[in-house]
């Protein structure tokens, strides 16, 4: 039941054949790469705040491999053209959201001293490896009930708060990282809707100007 390379030239012919597609299937890889970048490129607005810049340095990384796969694509040449311009337009959007966004001013009073002595304590927010100084915080809401008991008695509160940090990596880029959070109450029965903060989920995040944070 054997059926594969029996006649003399059989192997020939297949090895040929193999070679033959080497060229179309480079040009398919690159095109198909070209492909990736302009549904990238689409996105990037939509793209965290954290990683869109360090997308456009993705976006040269496959622009690379794109033309090492086949540099006479028309779709590679046509990116090769313009993607400077296209990743330079939207670094200026970008920038231009940031300059746009305000700060509400820091907040004072118990709840947002205890919102300061809780990054302060905790054991991951801002610390190395990933050290950052914190600017300031706002108390952006009221208090809610985050948990109830099986009797349906609230056991856990919690207040949203805006905190804004100068990561130390990015000192250099001016831009302080802004974190939306429920900060909450440990977990017990008989809570009640004020501080000390044991717990936090985190919502929204982007970059503002650090000088903003007054």
């Amino acid at each position: 039941g054997y059926s594969g390379v029996t006649g003399p030239a059989d192997g020939w012919s297949m090895l040929t054949e193999k070679i033959q597609q080497i060229s179309p299937t480079r040009l398919k890889t690159a095109d198909d790469l070209i492909g990736r970048m302009e549904t990238q490129i689409a996105h990037l607005k939509s793209t965290s705040d954290f990683h869109r810049l360090k997308q456009h340095a993705v976006m040269r990384e496959w622009l690379e491999m794109a033309m090492r796969y086949n540099s006479d694509s028309p779709k590679v040449k046509e990116m090769s053209g313009s993607l400077e311009s296209r990743l330079e337009t939207d670094k200026k959007e970008f920038s231009a959201a940031i300059d746009k966004r305000a700060w509400q001013g820091n907040s004072t009073g118990p709840n947002a001293e205890a919102a300061l002595s809780y990054f302060d304590r905790s054991k991951e927010w801002f610390k190395p490896p990933h050290a950052g100084k914190v600017l300031g915080v706002v108390i952006h809401g009221d208090w809610s009930v985050q948990e109830r008991d099986i009797l349906g008695n609230p056991n856990m509160y919690g207040i949203p708060v805006f905190v804004a940090v100068l990561m130390e990596e990015e000192k250099e880029t001016g831009l302080a990282r802004v974190y939306d959070l429920t900060l909450r109450t440990e977990q017990k029965q008989g809570a009640k809707p004020e501080p000390p903060f044991t717990s936090d989920t985190v919502g929204s995040s982007y970059y503002i100007r650090a000088d903003k944070i007054v």
